[in-house]
């Protein structure tokens, strides 16, 4: 048994007898004195282990990550980081709209088991896309591209134009 169950069960054990007692005193005066007394005895026992033990640092506490309290919190990760992907997917059509480029359909895919988020790849697609009049004699691959990686801060390798 560890310290620390040691001292849970020395808890317990002196509530109850403390109830015990409690029930044998008839009232009266001497029931309030003894209840007292009891109750000072009891904080003795919750309070004398724990300078030894905050001294030691003798606490025996497993903790084991693979639980499903993990697992929530790796499902809070993805959510976090499906909701980045949104916002830069989102952010980066209004981006190319802004500098002539509208309709214009974007997806962002990302590497989610890493400890930070990295883009892994961004589609483009121009299918649909309407381009304004003083952008039409421009390269429009190049343009968007050029866009894309200053927006999204990422190497021209992982950009994917079609359309």
């Amino acid at each position: 048994m560890n310290a620390v169950s040691a001292w849970i069960l020395s808890i317990a054990g002196a509530a109850l007898l403390g109830v015990m007692v409690d029930l044998i005193v008839p009232d009266g005066r001497m029931h309030k004195y003894i209840r007292s007394i009891f109750g000072v005895i009891t904080v003795l026992i919750i309070i004398a282990p724990l300078p030894g033990m905050i001294k030691n640092s003798s606490f025996d506490i497993d903790i084991d990550l693979n639980t499903a309290n993990s697992a929530a919190d790796n499902n809070y990760i993805y959510t976090v980081y499906k909701n980045k992907v949104a916002v830069m997917e989102k952010g980066l059509v209004n981006y190319l709209s802004d500098n002539g480029y509208q309709k214009t359909a974007v997806t962002v895919s990302v590497d989610t088991y890493t400890e930070k988020m990295r883009i892994t790849a961004v589609y483009i697609s121009l299918k649909n896309a309407v381009i304004s009049d003083e952008k039409k004699h421009i390269d429009k691959y190049t343009e968007v591209t050029r866009l894309a990686v200053t927006f999204l801060n990422v190497g021209k390798e992982v950009l994917i134009l079609s359309g």
